[in-house]
């Protein structure tokens, strides 16, 4: 099983109803799949700094946390794997 981390802005779209219905379609395949959406504490924050619904935190609740890497790691990632600046 594949899994993926989803953006904030991907989140604030699927809760505002802003997902072409292509996008919807995906997003809800995929929320179908056990443990295929993960949830980054950071993203999290933000969501409820931002106002997020007692269903939507209750679906948020639900989701598989992240696994955290150390800082030094992820940079080390980002340089061995050339990924600066590519968005």
């Amino acid at each position: 099983m594949n899994q993926i981390l989803v953006d904030t802005s991907v989140w604030r779209r699927h809760f505002s109803g802003r997902l072409t219905l292509e996008q919807a379609q995906w997003f809800a395949t995929l929320l179908d799949e056990d443990g295929a959406v993960l949830m980054h504490p950071c993203v999290l924050g933000e969501l409820v700094l931002g106002g997020v619904s007692a269903k939507e935190e209750e679906l948020l609740s639900l989701l598989q946390p992240a696994v955290e890497v150390a800082d030094a790691d992820l940079m080390g990632f980002i340089r061995l794997r050339r990924l600066a600046q590519r968005g």
